[in-house]
């Protein structure tokens, strides 16, 4: 540790006050010191040395006034020496009366929170902390228990020493704490156990219900390509496929023929004018519609068909073009385990 003492002091008859300086420096516990350097003699170190040092106290400074002429920069250190250890002493006694108001008001707060119902919502400044104050917001669930450990650490122990009621108390609100903890733990897993069979209860029946619908869906695509389908269908269902999308076209050209998949092209206006020939191929579809049992009655058909302009870029499908489509999205390819499609018929230009 570096330790300095400086020394300023007036001499009769100075102009200007503490005109003169002496500055002594060394370390402790000391080693190898340039005396010279220092510009100190062996004695003079040694006075030094004695004064009550501490780790808070490194530095300490001495002003003399009046000091005769005849008095040696040797003679002011053993006077300055003296007086600094007197205000040095002092220091350390009020630096101790304000240490010990301080651990008296960390253990005023901590006894205060004690008090209250087991895991408070707030814990007091100072129960780990050098810091002095009323109280400071939990922040998590352990927090308190954390200022219990530091209450009775080592490190702690200073403000508490002779105060074995407090300290017991502590003892007893860590162990609470630390039961409380170990119930909260124990709840937040059960909850997460809990949310987690739950969701895997969930995840089972959306996989049992998903794997009835694909059960059923296939035992539909079987029974229909036994009895309509083509021998490419019923070869790829014998060879274990599911058969789709080969399954989806040709129900497609078994219950409405002529129409096709609406998965391309750019939809335009609605025609608010349609021919008759257009308004043929409605009805057309919405009476099909009934027969497959798609929908009740032809008002309720008829939600789901449109007629509408739609526009082709040039691909190796279509040329350019804008042709008029009747649109039906309500066609489903067998019973309701199959999602609806959107097929299309068309019926001419749209000039």
């Amino acid at each position: 540790m570096k330790i300095q003492l400086t020394i300023l002091w007036t001499r009769i008859g100075d102009a200007t006050p503490h005109l003169h300086k002496r500055v002594l420096v060394t370390e402790v516990p000391i080693g190898r010191h340039d005396f010279a350097a220092a510009q100190a003699t062996q004695a003079e170190l040694d006075a030094v040395v004695s004064l009550p040092w501490s780790s808070s106290c490194g530095s300490c400074a001495v002003r003399l006034n009046d000091l005769r002429d005849s008095l040696t920069e040797e003679m002011v250190v053993n006077v300055a020496v003296p007086l600094a250890r007197v205000k040095m002493e002092a220091a350390a006694m009020e630096r101790a009366k304000q240490e010990e108001a301080h651990r008296a008001e960390r253990r005023a707060n901590l006894e205060e929170w004690l008090d209250l119902d087991d895991d408070p919502v707030v814990i007091p400044w100072g129960a780990d902390s050098k810091r002095v104050g009323k109280v400071r917001s939990e922040r998590h669930p352990s927090y308190s228990r954390d200022v219990m450990h530091h209450a009775l650490s080592d490190k702690a122990l200073g403000w508490l020493e002779g105060h074995d009621d407090l300290q017991k108390r502590i003892e007893g609100r860590l162990e609470s704490l630390n039961s409380l903890a170990e119930d909260r733990v124990r709840v937040k897993l059960d909850a997460a156990d809990d949310e987690r069979d739950e969701k895997r209860a969930e995840q089972e029946a959306r996989d049992a219900a998903k794997q009835a619908i694909d059960a059923q869906r296939a035992e539909e695509i079987k029974a229909w390509a036994e009895t309509c389908g083509s021998a490419r269908l019923t070869e790829q269902l014998r060879q274990g496929g599911d058969g789709w999308p080969l399954y989806l076209h040709e129900r497609m050209a078994a219950d409405l023929p002529h129409c096709e998949l609406d998965n391309d092209g750019e939809h335009g206006d609605v025609v608010i004018n349609p021919t008759k020939d257009q308004l043929a191929i409605a009805r057309q579809i919405a009476a099909r519609a009934i027969e497959l049992e798609l929908y009740a009655d032809e008002q309720e058909a008829f939600e789901h068909i449109e007629i509408v302009r739609i526009e082709f870029e040039e691909d190796d499908m279509h040329d350019p073009a804008t042709l008029v489509y009747v649109t039906f999205d309500g066609y489903r390819p067998g019973s309701e385990v199959f999602e609806t499609k959107t097929i299309r018929f068309c019926c001419a230009s749209g000039d």
